[in-house]
């Protein structure tokens, strides 16, 4: 997934896309993780280099 592909999702998409990301720290790391919102998740995906 690039950028140009994030900045064309849909309000809609972004939040089942950062959803799921949710949804696998939780899985991966437990419970009681704190959790990224909307700008910080995508930098955080930026970052991870999960996103071009």
């Amino acid at each position: 997934m690039t950028m140009r592909d994030v900045m064309e999702l849909s309000i809609p998409q972004l939040e089942y896309v950062l959803a799921g990301c949710r949804k696998n720290s939780e899985e991966v790391q437990g419970k009681d993780t704190s959790t990224y919102s909307d700008a910080d998740a995508i930098q955080y995906l930026l970052d991870s280099g999960q996103i071009d």
